[in-house]
């Protein structure tokens, strides 16, 4: 899929963070029924992880994209950049492109936390694809590389204060996967963006194009005031145990009363 870096871009992350040998369908529901809700109220009292809809996944596209990649919150050691681009009662986080790092943060009371855990997307560039019949062309390719890296997920994490929260690895697998195959507008922050660093001829215009994203992302119910300790990451294997991918963030929060 790499080959084809010069017409799209294709890339697994886990910001937040990218089976053990088993297969889940996406759940790409806005809410978790009763059970699930039981199933993820575990660690902090009252703090809940919830399935992720369509919009969790472009909303926080939309956030780390829309911003200069070299200095953004997915590049950031420190957690210099955790406030950029946060508005509204959302505030995302970000994982790396591989590797660990941990961060610092202070966010306002009252916000919803939203991050992959770990995810892929495509980016087609209008210059390669200017038309809905173009990417339609591409769409198998896309489709079996999202297929591919999500069977391929061999590890997940997200814990706060030391404590699992939203259940094992199987219940992550299953309930905090989503998958957005119908493209959808996606603003590239101009000049500074996830192409420069690979050479793309005229990709580094940025702009409006279009993008479609899988991946296992967590939509976390905001958390008390006071410090806590959210880490969160996930890796890729082949072979069943040969780790080709992972991501590890640890962010310290202080939670604003």
């Amino acid at each position: 899929m790499f080959s084809r870096l010069h017409t799209f871009l294709l890339i697994s992350s886990c910001f937040l963070g990218a089976i053990a040998s088993g297969c889940a369908q996406p759940n790409g529901s806005d809410e978790a029924d009763s059970e699930d809700v039981q199933s993820v109220e575990q660690g902090i009292a009252g703090v809940l992880v919830t399935p992720p809809s369509a919009a969790a996944a472009t909303g926080w596209m939309s956030w780390a994209f829309g911003q200069a990649w070299s200095n953004g919150p997915v590049q950031d050691t420190t957690g210099a950049a955790c406030a950029n681009g946060q508005s509204g009662s959302i505030w995302y986080l970000a994982g790396t492109t591989g590797g660990a790092a941990t961060r610092s943060c202070t966010i306002p009371a009252g916000k919803t936390l939203v991050f992959p855990l770990i995810n892929r997307w495509a980016i087609f560039r209008p210059e390669a694809y200017p038309d809905a019949d173009a990417i339609k062309k591409l769409q198998n390719d896309v489709d079996n590389f999202f297929r591919q890296s999500h069977h391929k997920t061999c590890s997940l994490t997200l814990t706060i204060d030391g404590e699992e929260v939203g259940g094992d690895f199987d219940a992550l697998y299953e309930n905090q996967y989503v998958l957005v195959d119908d493209p959808f507008n996606l603003y590239v922050n101009p000049g500074d963006n996830i192409f420069t660093p690979f050479g793309v001829p005229s990709g580094t215009t940025g702009g409006n194009m279009p993008a479609e994203a899988a991946g296992h992302y967590a939509v976390v119910s905001p958390l008390p005031a006071g410090d806590h300790v959210l880490e969160l990451g996930g890796k890729t294997c082949q072979n069943k145990n040969e780790v080709i991918f992972e991501t590890h963030v640890t962010y310290n929060l202080h939670i604003d009363p």
